[in-house]
């Protein structure tokens, strides 16, 4: 599941509906894969990692980064955003 949230704290009525319906579904939420988004920003890996650990703790399984909506005109810069993010967060 993507939710489509920028932090967990506004995702958490749509996560308590996920665990419902699942949970009438006979399936186990834990079980259940979630990748949360994390927006690019600022460039702040206190923000990230932030986002990251609310994120886990809600369950998520999977990252990933959003690095439009910064101005950016080439691909280029987005490739350097997610090398930067990927480097700052123990990734690279």
């Amino acid at each position: 599941w993507m939710p489509n949230y920028r932090s967990p704290q506004d995702a958490q009525p749509a996560l308590e509906m996920l665990g419902e319906y699942l949970a009438e579904a006979g399936r186990d939420r834990t079980a259940f894969g979630m990748e949360a988004r994390i927006p690019y920003g600022d460039g702040s890996p206190a923000t990230w990692q932030s986002l990251r650990d609310g994120w886990q703790q809600v369950g998520a399984t999977h990252l990933s980064v959003n690095s439009m909506g910064l101005g950016f005109q080439q691909p280029g810069e987005h490739i350097r955003a997610l090398e930067n993010f990927a480097r700052e967060m123990g990734l690279a």
